[in-house]
């Protein structure tokens, strides 16, 4: 019970400590991606599961998206049924909580299993805990990031297991603990970590048993088979939108990559201020004790692993020929911000550090241990050069105090437990006083939600089924953010969203108008070539005067400092201003559902992105599609007219009305994705992509019932791959389990 005290105590401690405490402090900027992304996130799935509706697809952001299938929120994560029994920043402190006591007590499994003894695995348990890394996902998103981290090391512990010793048990615990990493949420984190185990798997083969690695090679493939099939309900559903999304149809460039790169110079800056992030991965207890692990006299293959390890993490962290070459292996490009390859480095330092204390606790005699001491000094003179601003009064303090423990060993024999007890602290002390200045800090008072909650319960007031609203704050005014709509519970056409899909997207910087856009379209070119250009230009107004109508934006609301509407958006009406914000309706504004005669086949998307964002072009009249339908009907030439009411809009259901003189089609400016269906007086209808990113389907002349229902194949398949992975794993138990024999 040693270690899951000490680890829970330090979880405890940073969570209650430091997170609480600091909340609402102005030391550190809050959380963006907690704020406008987790907990809007999380509170519309609890609503949705109380309304039974909107679970799988969200109808109020982004003209309406998929839901579950967003893997980084990690609906699936444990962790979330905390959400479900605390108010939110109870939950977020009861999560940092469970999440670091894991990283914690993982870390400390595998330092066993490499024989490590328990002072030494808690050093290495305590170094990856309060580690800067941990810190800082903890401060970031304490759910998906911290939770992927923090099971690394329980994975490779048992991929350990499975190597050293292949079982249907071991299989089947691996294939569970990869599967919770996965279904946590980071999909970055589960990349770097079976790139770690083919790794492991290389070493073994290069310098290992080579017998007993193919032993374990099968059911190694086995437990990653289980892994993915476990997940399956989330990882395929995720799978099908991320290959129409922003980072799905080409590899990311390098700038997309690094919006925010981290240099060298600026990695040596942050070791210098000893905040929790990436400059304290070092700190200078842990680097004298990783430093010491060459004092080992026991010899082997496992500290010079995490040594290469950790080296070509580091290396990768930044711009070199290293990081390019690797950009070439699948999904080397996939993924943004490529300092988190510092993710690995902390991870291989940790288990150096409980490698070295290892190597100065148990020295088996009593003579001085020069080599030890000379090593532990070169660590805090490499620590010494890293920082630029150097030693800290403190850090000399605690170096000494390892010299001092190390000293009475040899003095008097049978004190060692005086170093087995200090270097553990050293490492806990030196880590916990780095942990007391985070980079981000929470909130305890949620009101930064509600500051405009009048402006938005006005407009609400105002709106029907066919209407969706267009809002614009300042960057981090979490009151007027582009997930206010989903804290309000109102239809809107934008969203803080990385996997948007492409289409979207491409009319987003339209939208926008952000000048490279415009000038690419001019050109005949496709206006995105960057996901940068969705996500930093989202705290303006919007340009395109058509785009807005088709949208269905009736109501736009924009924060008084960013109102230019009367230069960009002339002929808004303004109805009221509300502390601070100005509410006006878009008189012009096209219904969200609405009755068009004809459609317009244009084969080149660019030419019908250019069509549809002139002011020539009438949405009333035709809609652009790229092809024609099956059966080859593009309307009525007697030009129809008709009325179209939304009656109804469940989430996975939209159920309209419409009444037309003629045959003609009815437009949703929904987005088109897999998965929907419709009926048509209940029969089944082919739903035509429109407008570039929309839905349009033929109804007949007269009273017509159009019912669209989200039911994609994915989750099913999903669900299916994961109930017989589930079936797999619990007979790969059962058939493990030990035999009881006859006396």
């Amino acid at each position: 019970m040693l270690p899951l005290a000490v680890t829970a105590a330090a979880g405890g401690w940073y969570a209650l400590g430091v997170v609480d405490r600091l909340a609402s402090s102005n030391t550190a900027p809050i959380s963006y991606d907690i704020y406008n992304e987790l907990l809007p996130n999380i509170q519309y799935a609890l609503r949705s599961l109380q309304r039974g509706e909107g679970f799988f697809w969200m109808n109020v952001q982004n003209c309406g998206q998929p839901f579950f299938a967003l893997i980084h929120i990690g609906l699936l994560n444990p962790v979330n049924v905390f959400f479900a029994l605390l108010d939110m920043p109870s939950a977020l402190l009861a999560i940092v909580i469970a999440n670091l006591t894991l990283a914690g007590i993982s870390m400390y499994w595998l330092c066993r299993r490499y024989g490590i003894s328990i002072p030494g695995a808690l050093c290495g348990a305590l170094a990856f805990e309060l580690g800067g890394v941990a810190l800082q996902l903890a401060s970031w998103v304490p759910t998906n990031g911290l939770g992927a981290y923090a099971l690394l090391p329980a994975v490779f512990a048992t991929c350990e297991c499975v190597i050293e010793k292949p079982t249907l048990r071991g299989v089947a615990g691996l294939g569970v603990i990869l599967a919770l990493q996965f279904l946590a949420g980071q999909p970055q984190m589960s990349l770097f970590t079976c790139q770690l185990i083919g790794l492991r798997v290389l070493w073994e083969a290069g310098f290992g048993d080579r017998s007993r690695l193919a032993r374990a090679l099968v059911p190694l493939v086995l437990s990653g088979i289980l892994a993915l099939a476990l997940a399956a309900v989330q990882l395929i559903p995720s799978a099908e939108i991320t290959g129409l999304s922003l980072r799905g149809d080409r590899p990311l460039t390098l700038q997309e990559r690094n919006p925010g790169v981290v240099s060298w110079v600026g990695f040596r800056q942050s070791v210098g201020v000893r905040s929790a992030g990436w400059g304290s991965l070092f700190a200078v207890v842990p680097a004298a004790l990783a430093a010491a692990t060459a004092a080992r006299r026991r010899k082997n293959r496992l500290p010079l692993f995490f040594l290469t390890v950790g080296l070509l993490s580091g290396m990768l962290a930044f711009v070199t020929p290293v990081y390019e070459l690797y950009s070439y292996l699948p999904l080397g490009s996939m993924f943004r911000f490529q300092q988190r390859f510092l993710w690995i480095t902390a991870f291989a330092i940790s288990l150096l550090v409980a490698f070295g204390a290892e190597a100065i606790i148990q020295r088996p005699d009593t003579r001085p241990d020069w080599k030890g001491m000379v090593l532990l000094s070169l660590g805090v003179a490499g620590f010494w050069l890293l920082s630029p601003s150097g030693l800290r009064n403190w850090e000399w303090w605690l170096f000494g105090a390892m010299g001092v423990a190390v000293g009475i060993r040899w003095m008097w024999p049978h004190a060692g437990w005086v170093p087995q007890a200090a270097l553990p602290a050293l490492v806990g002390i030196n880590m916990a006083i780095v942990g007391t200045h985070p980079i981000q800090v929470n909130v305890k008072d949620l009101s930064i939600y509600r500051r405009h909650e009048d402006a938005f319960a006005f407009v609400k007031q105002l709106m029907t089924l066919q209407d969706r609203i267009d809002h614009v704050g300042p960057h981090m005014d979490f009151s007027l953010m582009e997930k206010s709509a989903t804290i309000f519970d109102v239809r809107a056409v934008r969203d803080y969203e990385p996997l948007t899909s492409i289409r979207y997207g491409e009319l987003m910087v339209v939208f926008l108008k952000t000048p490279e856009a415009m000038a690419r379209l001019r050109d005949g070119k496709l206006p995105m070539v960057s996901i940068n250009e969705t996500i930093f230009f989202t705290d303006i107004l919007p340009r395109s005067r058509p785009l807005l109508n088709l949208f269905g934006a009736r109501y736009v609301l924009v924060d008084l400092q960013k109102d230019d509407s009367a230069q960009v958006l002339p002929g808004l009406r303004l109805l009221r201003a509300i502390g601070g914000v100005r509410i006006y309706e878009n008189p012009t504004a096209l219904q969200r559902a609405s009755f068009v005669p004809s459609l317009t086949v244009i084969g080149d998307p660019v030419r019908l992105l250019q069509i549809l964002t002139s002011s020539e072009h009438d949405p009333r009249q035709t809609v652009l599609v790229e092809a024609a339908p099956d059966d080859g009907f593009v309307g009525s030439p007697s030009g129809a007219s008709g009325t179209v009411e939304i009656v109804s809009d469940r989430g996975e259901e939209v159920v309209i009305q419409s009444r037309a003189s003629d045959e003609g089609f009815v437009f949703l400016s929904d987005q088109f994705y897999p998965g929907w269906d419709a009926t048509v007086n209940d029969v089944p209808t082919p739903i035509v992509r429109a407008n570039y990113a929309f839905r349009a389907v033929r109804v007949p002349a007269g009273d017509a019932r159009v019912v669209f229902r989200y039911r994609p194949m994915s989750l099913r398949l999903g669900a299916a791959v994961s109930a017989l992975g589930m079936l797999c794993a619990g007979l790969c138990v059962y058939a493990g389990r030990p035999r009881r024999t006859r006396s």
